[in-house]
C-alpha cells in the first residue's frame, strides 16, 4: 500500500465510524439550522448564476444534507466522498441524469468543473493532505468555495489525524492561500461557540469539464511544501466585499485584489 492509499484508507475508516456512530449527527434525516443553511444555499445559487457555472464538483458530499436544497437544473454535479455508505445512499436517493456520486479510492480520476464546493471537510484532515488536495484542485477547477471553522482558534492549523478536528485558516501557515471571505457563520455546537468562514479561492481560469486529475500517491509533507505569498488582512477583504454589488463583479475584483 503506498502512502496516499494509506491516507485514504485512514480517512475512510475514520469517517465511516463517525457516520456509523452518528458522532457528528450528520447522517440521513439530519435537520439543519434553517437560516444559516438557506444563506449558504443562496450563496451557491447566486454564484452559479452570476458566474455562468455549468459544472460543479463537491469534495466530501456526505449524505447530501444541504446539497439537496440546491437547484441543480441545467448543471452537471459530481459528488465525491470516502464513505461508501454515503455514496450508496446518495446514489439511491438523489442520482439523476446530471447528478452523479463517486467513491474516492486510490487512483480515482477527478473530473474538472467550473466550481468546487468543499464544506466542513478540511477541518477534519491533516494539513499535509489539505495541501495535496488544494494543489490538485487548482489544476481542474476555476473557482473553489471552501467552508471551515475558523474559531475556536486555539489550535488552528494544528496537527490532527484524519477524522480529528481543529479550526482551519487557509490564509495562514502552512497553507498561505490567497482567499476572500464570502460568508461568515456563527453558532453553538456541542455547547461551544464557533465561527465558520466560506472562502473563495481561484484555480486555473481555463479549467472546466475537460480537465482531469488523479488522486494517488503524494509526497510526505515537509517545510518545502509551504508557500510565501502576499498577505491581506481580513478587514481589508471585508471592506472590499462590502462594496461589491454582485458576486459576478466580486470575482473579477477579488481576483485582481489577491494578485
Amino acid at each position: 500500500m503506498n502512502a496516499n492509499t494509506g491516507r485514504l484508507e485512514e480517512a475512510r475508516t475514520a469517517f465511516s465510524e463517525i457516520y456509523e456512530k452518528n458522532l457528528w449527527r450528520l447522517g440521513p434525516g439530519l435537520e439543519l439550522e434553517p437560516d444559516s443553511v438557506q444563506r449558504f444555499v443562496r450563496l451557491i445559487q447566486d454564484f452559479m448564476r452570476e458566474n455562468e457555472v455549468a459544472t460543479v464538483a463537491e469534495f466530501g458530499c456526505g449524505y447530501w444534507v444541504y446539497s439537496k436544497l440546491i437547484d441543480w437544473k441545467g448543471k452537471r454535479y459530481d459528488g465525491y466522498d470516502v464513505v461508501e455508505s454515503a455514496i450508496r445512499y446518495d446514489t439511491e436517493q438523489f442520482s439523476e441524469e446530471n447528478i452523479h456520486f463517486h467513491l474516492v479510492r486510490d487512483g480515482i480520476e477527478l473530473s474538472g468543473a467550473d466550481l468546487l464546493i468543499c464544506k466542513d471537510v478540511f477541518q477534519h484532515l491533516p494539513s499535509e493532505d489539505i495541501i495535496y488536495y488544494i494543489g490538485k484542485f487548482k489544476k481542474i477547477y476555476k473557482y473553489m468555495i471552501i467552508t471551515n471553522d475558523v474559531f475556536p482558534d486555539a489550535h488552528a492549523n494544528g496537527g490532527i489525524p484524519s477524522g480529528g478536528y481543529r479550526a482551519i485558516r487557509l490564509d495562514r501557515e502552512p497553507f498561505n492561500e490567497r482567499c476572500a471571505v464570502l460568508q461568515t457563520w456563527e453558532g453553538v455546537n456541542f455547547g461551544e461557540r464557533w465561527t465558520k468562514h466560506t472562502c473563495l479561492l481561484f484555480g486555473d481560469p481555463t479549467a472546466g469539464g475537460g480537465a482531469r486529475t488523479v488522486l494517488n500517491n503524494h509526497p510526505e509533507f515537509g517545510p518545502g511544501a509551504s508557500k510565501t505569498v502576499q498577505r491581506h488582512s481580513d478587514n481589508s477583504l471585508s471592506r472590499i466585499m462590502s462594496r461589491l454589488p454582485s458576486l459576478a463583479r466580486s470575482v473579477r475584483q477579488i481576483r485582481a485584489f489577491l494578485r
